[in-house]
């Protein structure tokens, strides 16, 4: 197949650092390719924050049969890169392998704060698990054969894949809680600086941005589930452990009142057989799932447990540890899948458009604020979801530190926030806390390029 991006130089100080998983005492934490998986991290930048964390699941799409995951081992951006690619990419190899810098910057909401950036969660331990299973961090399947042609020569190419992201999320959080693993050490201080404990947390904000926020939403209850059963601050019943979730660039329209009947794949015309299709993937297919979806409809709708595939559906009826949602209204990715799928709003003679998918999805997420009472596990929410939701187009936007701190809403009230500003306001109680743009133009928000 196409040969590898070589290695990357040296680490930069005062970034996050990488590392690589000990596959020795985690044999399934492996990329697409068999290389260790890795992520990034950085202690708190001070004592008060030592026990507070802000971990990541990366992004960068996915990939589920031999034509998608050559083109996206190839880096096949165009039919000029790859004249037989079948499906160009966006992504390349490098969300396959463990390759890339020793260092990462801590950009957009890893930003440390100053003036320029107010950041309330920036000076907190920070870990950003490396994307590198094509599988939205939900795989558990070693070795997957794929028989397919090269995009650049034709030939046939026969080869297997690794979908292990769930084991690499496990992997990588037993290491963080120094689960049988020598405790991390960051190198780039003078003393090295051992990080914490995360057994030791107060307070943990999983984030996930695109393919990282579609794995979250499957994985946040367990995740925040396994902290309490081990953090050393949980006795029996009191716990005062504090677990939230951010989720980027992924929120969509919910797809089950969507019309199937033009969906691109001919076999599929009902969102049942979508759900379906989806389930029989090879990236899917044992991958892990939302627990309690799972139960909740193997005892209240036998039969319809393959609706715990669809993260739309997953989001709004099983997800109850407390989340936040920042969904850019026009996003040009998420609503390009949709407008490509065929998908229809029900009763519509056309498919979607951007204006479209962006009406739609307003008046969905607007109702966020009252979420538990449509729910299906809604009694058990503890806090209503918080938004921030502007009538932008940039996907993927929480590692950017000129989009988490230059777009901004203007309320109704005339008060300016950012996503930050909003979250903190969710996280503390105070408002507002759902904040959307409100004009059709967008007069009242700020995109930046």
């Amino acid at each position: 197949m196409c040969n590898p991006t070589p290695a990357f130089g040296p680490g930069t100080s005062n970034e996050l650092q990488r590392f690589v998983i000990d596959t020795t005492r985690f044999p399934d934490a492996l990329c697409n390719d068999g290389t260790p998986a890795v992520f990034s991290f950085r202690p708190a930048a001070n004592l008060a924050n030592r026990n507070k964390w802000v971990i990541n699941l990366h992004g960068g799409g996915s990939c589920n049969s031999a034509s998608t995951c050559l083109a996206r081992w190839c880096s096949c951006d165009s039919v000029a890169r790859c004249p037989f690619v079948q499906t160009p990419t966006n992504f390349n190899r490098l969300t396959m392998t463990n390759l890339g810098p020793d260092s990462t910057p801590g950009a957009g909401i890893f930003e440390r704060p100053t003036l320029a950036t107010p950041n309330p969660v920036g000076d907190s331990n920070q870990v950003i698990l490396e994307y590198c299973s094509s599988d939205t961090w939900l795989g558990r399947q070693r070795a997957v054969a794929f028989s397919g042609t090269n995009p650049k020569t034709n030939a046939p190419e026969n080869f297997t894949m690794h979908f292990l992201g769930a084991a690499i999320v496990d992997a990588a959080m037993a290491t963080l809680r120094r689960d049988g693993v020598p405790t991390l050490s960051y190198g780039f201080s003078t003393p090295a600086t051992p990080m914490p404990d995360l057994d030791d947390a107060t307070e943990v904000l999983f984030n996930g941005d695109s393919a990282g926020g579609f794995g979250l939403v499957s994985s946040l209850d367990e995740l925040a589930a396994t902290l309490r059963a081990n953090n050393t601050g949980c006795q029996g019943a009191t716990c005062p452990l504090k677990v939230y979730g951010l989720l980027d660039a992924m929120v969509a329209p919910e797809r089950r009142p969507l019309d199937f009947s033009n969906f691109v794949d001919p076999t599929v015309r009902t969102y049942d057989a979508y759900v379906a299709s989806v389930a029989t993937n090879p990236s899917f297919i044992d991958a892990r799932r939302d627990a309690s979806c799972m139960s909740w409809h193997r005892t209240n709708q036998p039969g319809t447990e393959a609706m715990c595939v669809d993260e739309s559906h997953v989001l709004r009826h099983h997800v109850t540890t407390p989340f936040f949602v920042r969904a850019a209204l026009a996003d040009a990715l998420v609503s390009g899948l949709y407008i490509e799928s065929g998908m229809r709003e029900p009763g519509a003679d056309a498919g979607m458009t951007v204006a479209s998918f962006a009406r739609r999805l307003y008046r969905e997420v607007s109702t966020f604020e009252r979420l538990s009472s449509t729910a299906e596990e809604g009694t058990a929410f503890t806090r209503q979801p918080g938004v921030f939701a502007p009538l932008c187009v940039k996907h993927d936007t929480i590692h950017s530190t000129v989009q988490t701190f230059g777009t901004t809403i203007t309320t109704d009230a005339g008060v300016t926030v950012r996503l930050l500003d909003t979250y903190w306001n969710w996280v503390d109680g105070g408002t507002p806390s759902n904040v959307l743009t409100q004009t059709l133009n967008g007069a009242d928000t700020v995109c930046p390029p």
